[in-house]
């Protein structure tokens, strides 16, 4: 292939003897946010879409003809989905206090407000209403687990060993709750944890 070396005979370094490279790329996306009041939750979805598309041409060997070129186009799709709970504390607070008043022998409300308390780092307040549903029913395993957790969180790993024995004892063949608090124990306090001791006082 002759006269291929020193063809360049102007002052433009970037002056090509062959067809030009050339390159495409498109990536249309698509989201949509749904939001939903449930009273105690407020309920976000978010889901989004989006797809890509690109192809290129290059000839890459130099020569004027296409000796060697590179041909390449790839498409990709994805979709993305996301949920999220927020929890509006103190609605749910009245809603419980409510079923309560109504209803003062109702268990799974004092579970339900210890789950509040709980998700509020209130783990002593938890404990309280765990108390009131335990009165209630010794053996309910919510209520077990729930105040296991709790006292987890305020450093009485002892103390939720024992609600773990109780359910081990309701739970001869497994159920959520002792893997729940199961879990919570073996990993320790997490809030806790966190909080650094006051420094001491300064000496002179």
């Amino acid at each position: 292939m002759p006269n291929q070396c020193d063809r360049n005979t102007t002052d433009d370094l970037y002056t090509i003897f062959s067809a030009p490279s050339e390159a495409k790329y498109r990536s249309p996306a698509a989201t949509l946010e749904l939001n939903l009041d449930a009273g105690a939750v407020e309920l976000t979805s978010v889901t989004s879409y989006r797809t890509s598309k690109d192809s290129s041409f290059e000839d890459v060997d130099g020569f004027a003809e296409l000796f060697y070129r590179v041909d390449r186009s790839s498409k990709y799709r994805q979709l993305s989905q996301e949920l999220r709970a927020a929890g509006k504390f103190t609605e749910a607070d009245d809603a419980l206090e409510t079923a309560l008043a109504v209803d003062p022998r109702n268990r799974a409300a004092f579970v339900v407000m210890a789950r509040v308390a709980q998700k509020q780092k209130l783990f002593g307040q938890a404990i309280r209403f765990t108390n009131k549903a335990l009165a209630l029913e010794p053996r309910d395993r919510d209520a077990l687990a729930v105040q296991g957790e709790a006292m987890v969180e305020l450093g009485a790993v002892p103390r939720a060993r024992a609600n773990l024995e109780k359910l081990q004892k309701l739970c001869p063949s497994g159920c959520r709750q002792l893997a729940t608090l199961t879990a919570a124990i073996s990993r320790g306090p997490t809030a806790v944890a966190s909080i650094k001791p006051p420094p001491s006082p300064k000496t002179n």
